[in-house]
């Protein structure tokens, strides 16, 4: 009578990984085991949801004359900005699932249109006041570092580091329609609505 015990696996290696972030678009992954046994299964999971590739199509098994099996599965994986900050897993199936995380941060532009406000904005002369360029819903990963501003007339004013937009003193010269777009490294946003800014003059 002769037992056969299960070889469990002591490391599963991933790559690439996925910790610094990445950008959309295909990438290529891999996951590998060494010697286990009884031979087991690879599949691909993302956040909570069920399996999303069981690798049986793309493994490479080798068995080894002790019985034991080394596995590796591919997978090309198209990273969404909707999967930011689920964590990725290759799953090893052997006497229990054995995960290993890629990472989680996916780093995308920010998605949809900026938001300006106040749309409308009236003072004096020679007075201080300020409008906000804020990142639309799906603001980007990492989030905005640059804003953007425009005039009607077609002049971009500096780029700047910060959302507000300030006038100080303001100018009757500055009476015009304000338009601002987000960005980060990867893109902007869409352009936002036009602000309206009248500066009123002294009589």
């Amino acid at each position: 009578m002769s037992f056969s015990f299960p070889v469990r696996p002591q490391n599963i290696v991933v790559s690439p990984r996925l910790n610094e972030g990445v950008k959309e678009g295909t990438i290529n992954l891999t996951c590998s085991v060494q010697q286990v046994k009884p031979q087991p299964k690879i599949y691909w999971q993302i956040g909570d949801e069920g399996p999303m590739h069981n690798g049986s199509d793309t493994d490479s098994v080798t068995k080894h004359p002790n019985g034991t099996f080394s596995i590796q599965s591919s997978y090309q994986w198209q990273a969404k900005h909707e999967d930011d900050s689920k964590s990725l897993y290759c799953i090893i199936t052997l006497d229990g699932d054995h995960k290993e995380v890629l990472g989680k941060e996916k780093t995308h532009k920010p998605y949809g249109q900026a938001e300006i406000s106040p749309l409308t904005l009236e003072m004096a002369e020679g007075s201080t006041d300020s409008i906000y360029c804020a990142p639309p819903s799906v603001q980007g990963n990492p989030a905005p570092s640059w804003f953007v501003w425009r005039l009607q007339n077609g002049t971009f004013l500096k780029n700047t580091t910060s959302p507000e937009l300030k006038l100080s003193p303001a100018n009757v010269n500055e009476s015009y329609l304000y338009q601002c777009i987000a960005g980060n490294y990867l893109g902007e946003s869409d352009a936002s609505e036009w602000a309206n800014i009248t500066v009123l003059g002294e009589f």
